[in-house]
């Protein structure tokens, strides 16, 4: 799902080096919906590796959101957007 995705990137520290085609596929649905911002591999390129930059202000609160919905514990420090 993508927004595990997202919040693993989120507690990562970035930038954050994907190179899981799975996991570069969720991302550009993140991407697309400018929830994080990544540099992305052509679609068809040979190597498939993706840079993931930032959580977007927008990111943050998707996931603020997914935390109070589910009463997970507090939400981790997330790095944004500079």
């Amino acid at each position: 799902m993508p927004l595990e995705l997202m919040l693993s990137i989120a507690e990562s520290p970035l930038p954050k080096i994907i190179e899981d085609t799975a996991e570069i596929d969720k991302l550009r649905i993140l991407v697309a919906a400018q929830l994080v911002t990544a540099h992305l591999p052509d679609v068809h390129s040979p190597i498939q590796k993706a840079e993931v930059t930032s959580v977007t202000p927008q990111g943050r609160a998707a996931l603020e959101k997914a935390y109070l919905d589910l009463n997970l514990p507090n939400l981790p420090n997330l790095p944004t957007e500079v």
